[in-house]
């Protein structure tokens, strides 16, 4: 599975648990599956429109 929400939500996944400090959008992979949280968010509709989130609204997201 590449691209789409699936990447989105491992890229946020990779974002928090980084402190917001590894931006690269790839490199390391974590685990085949995002957090479910996190991709019930990035398969919203609301999640399609363009956004400023901060670390705190992403690691939000990602508590659920």
């Amino acid at each position: 599975m590449a691209g789409g929400p699936h990447e989105l939500a491992r890229y946020i996944r990779q974002l928090v648990d980084s402190d917001g400090k590894d931006t690269a959008a790839c490199g390391a992979r974590h685990e085949d599956r995002p957090e479910p949280q996190i991709q019930a968010w990035v398969s919203r509709k609301a999640a399609t429109s363009r956004q400023e989130l901060t670390l705190s609204d992403l690691k939000r997201i990602q508590r659920g």
